[in-house]
């Protein structure tokens, strides 16, 4: 009955984006939905395209580890975030009539910047992409005989067929269903840890003090690394950026991700309980990644896991299209475009597809050698930060930062680089952007700088 329900489920979420295919005549349509997004359907899409897998699976299962400190990068960093993520950058880009997030540094700090940026977005949404992939073989490996590299194949196929087909419209339609879903399976499952809790307040006093009295972990410069990491890469997110830039206005791309923020920060807070209650049930649960899969086959009657389960599969979905789509938008929009500038808008639809394919394939070697959904969420977060300076810089200052935002870009996943992969250090992302932001200064400095043609000043 689960593997029938899943898979009715996944051909339901494979309908809509053939319908949506069928609206799809241009890479504007594709990666942008045609401009048409209202304020809801952006706020339920950034939640459901944030709130993945990685924020409901690995939170809760590490929450259950370390306590209250297991939320800080998920959904704390990530929540408010996207708060910030509004009230300072969604605006600004969507005024500028972007098509991307690189095209918005390009835009405003030359050609050079653009390029720069474009690989930091591809490199995350490809690690971003791969956290999912590893996510949804999890999944349908705890409810199925498949190993977890037999699940990396199906689910690499599944998002690509998905994520071909339909682009943001599809995405964008059933996002408004699966938000709704996942949010309403949370509230059950909650509900029937809490009875089996003996109530709330029961539940709630049964947590140990010393699971709920420390936010930061005894590490307080890997604490640190890891909130700002989150912060960073939802207020740098190519990922949120491409939702807010296909608002129909400035202001609709403003609100709708206020409401995605305040949706992600309400509901992300049952994952943490699930966490902090779950231990105390007496249940043999697994640690790690396996928690939550454990949890919803021991307290949920099959029929709600087949529910539960859908959500979370359209969830990956959502936030693997996202990924993909980026990616897609920056190979022909600031590659191929400049290769065949007069290219057809159906053309270019070819083009962003095929890229989708090979950013796919990608992303699932990335996930089969990956060490665990939380370590590549991190990684990703990390690479995606790296343009947290100019972004920042280019939406609150108007002019200048044509030679200190790829100073900025190149120094900072120089730095992260070294001290992330090659010699790896903790707190590697906080010197990444402590030099991103001293190389952007110096580069700044009155004998360093050079007037830049055709970027007006009144930008």
């Amino acid at each position: 009955m689960m593997l029938t329900g899943i898979g009715l489920y996944v051909i339901a979420q494979l309908a809509i984006s053939v319908w949506a295919a069928r609206r799809t005549r241009s890479e504007t349509d594709y990666l942008l939905a045609g401009r048409t997004l209202g304020p809801l359907a952006i706020g339920m899409s950034i939640f459901a395209t944030w709130f993945a897998v990685e924020g409901i699976v690995a939170t809760s299962g590490l929450v259950a580890e370390e306590g209250l400190s297991g939320a800080l990068f998920d959904p704390i960093g990530l929540g408010l975030g996207i708060i910030a993520f509004a009230l300072l950058v969604a605006g600004p880009i969507r005024r500028g009539q972007n098509v991307m997030l690189s095209g918005f540094l390009g835009a405003r700090f030359g050609t050079l910047s653009e390029s720069l940026a474009g690989f930091i977005v591809c490199a995350s949404a490809i690690i971003w992409s791969s956290v999912q992939i590893l996510a949804l073989a999890v999944l349908l490996a705890s409810i199925s005989s498949l190993s977890i590299f037999g699940g990396l194949m199906l689910a690499t196929t599944l998002v690509l067929v998905y994520t071909m087909l339909g682009g943001l419209l599809g995405d964008i339609v059933t996002d408004m269903v699966q938000g709704a879903v996942l949010a309403l399976g949370l509230v059950i499952c909650l509900v029937l840890i809490i009875g089996m809790g003996g109530g709330a307040e029961a539940a709630l006093v049964a947590i140990p003090a010393e699971r709920t009295d420390r936010l930061i972990s005894e590490d307080p410069l890997s604490s640190a690394e890891v909130f700002l990491s989150a912060l960073a890469t939802s207020i740098a997110g190519a990922e949120l950026a491409g939702r807010t830039l296909g608002a129909r206005s400035a202001a609709v791309a403003r609100n709708g991700a206020l409401i995605g923020g305040g949706i992600y920060l309400t509901v992300g807070a049952m994952p943490v309980l699930f966490g902090l209650l779950g231990p105390q049930l007496g249940l043999d649960l697994p640690v790690g990644d396996g928690y939550l899969p454990a949890m919803i086959k021991t307290l949920m009657p099959t029929w709600l896991q087949v529910v539960f389960m859908g959500a979370l599969l359209s969830a990956i979905f959502s936030t693997v299209d996202s990924a993909l789509l980026a990616v897609s938008a920056v190979a022909t929009e600031s590659v191929y475009r400049r290769l065949r500038p007069a290219a057809g808008e159906r053309e270019g639809l070819v083009i962003a597809r095929l890229t989708t394919v090979g950013a796919g394939v990608l992303a699932f070697f990335i996930a089969a050698y990956g060490e665990s959904i939380r370590t590549l969420a991190l990684q990703g977060a990390s690479v995606g930060g790296c343009l947290l300076v100019p972004v920042l810089l280019g939406v609150l200052t108007k002019s200048g930062g044509e030679r200190g935002a790829p100073a900025s870009i190149i120094v900072g996943f120089s730095i992260l680089f070294w001290l992330q992969w090659l010699h790896p250090v903790t707190g590697a992302f906080l010197y990444a952007v402590a030099g991103a932001l001293l190389a952007y200064v110096v580069a700044e400095l009155p004998k360093n700088r050079r007037p830049s043609p055709g970027v007006p000043e009144d930008f």
